[in-house]
């Protein structure tokens, strides 16, 4: 569309629609039917494979892989949504009730909107972020979150001297 920025050494791979004024950072790869919706900014070294990246929305760097990105998300960098699982068994999806099985071997996250991200964060395959979500750094998402709330891996540092 108009007003979009493609940097050096990106490549997209169509299908794939990129929306108005989006950037495209250096060395990035949109491929296999990607929707990349206007006002987004894709940064430098970021893989998007089959997935939604919606309106106003940024990933620093990362992998986004058969996912969908709600709108006005913030993306640390180093992002990397898990979509296959390591057994290539069909992806499961958690729901209020019961596990479901959906047919497919693959599925990354489905990220509500107004999510905030740190860096070095990782999600497993069929996880659903709801809104207004926070989700602090070197975190591993592996079940589902619920709207407004904040998740995160609590740290213990360790300092010793040397002898």
């Amino acid at each position: 569309d108009e007003g979009v920025t493609i940097m050096e050494g990106a490549c997209i791979k169509g299908p794939a629609y990129i929306g108005k004024n989006v950037l495209i950072g250096n060395n990035s790869l949109i491929r296999n039917s990607c929707d990349i919706e206007e006002d987004s900014r894709i940064g430098a070294y970021t893989e998007i494979r089959g997935s939604l990246f919606s309106k106003k929305s940024s990933i620093h760097s990362g992998f986004i892989g058969d996912s969908v990105i709600g709108e006005n998300c913030k993306i640390g960098a180093f992002f990397c949504s898990a979509n296959v699982r390591l057994d290539r068994k069909n992806v499961q999806v958690s729901t209020k009730d019961k596990l479901v099985d959906i047919g497919y071997h693959a599925l990354g996250v489905l990220m509500g909107s107004r999510v905030k991200v740190g860096i070095r964060v990782s999600t497993m395959p069929g996880v659903i972020i709801g809104n207004n979500v926070y989700i602090g750094p070197s975190t591993t998402v592996m079940n589902n979150i619920e709207d407004n709330q904040t998740y995160y891996t609590k740290f213990d540092t360790v300092i010793k001297k040397r002898q």
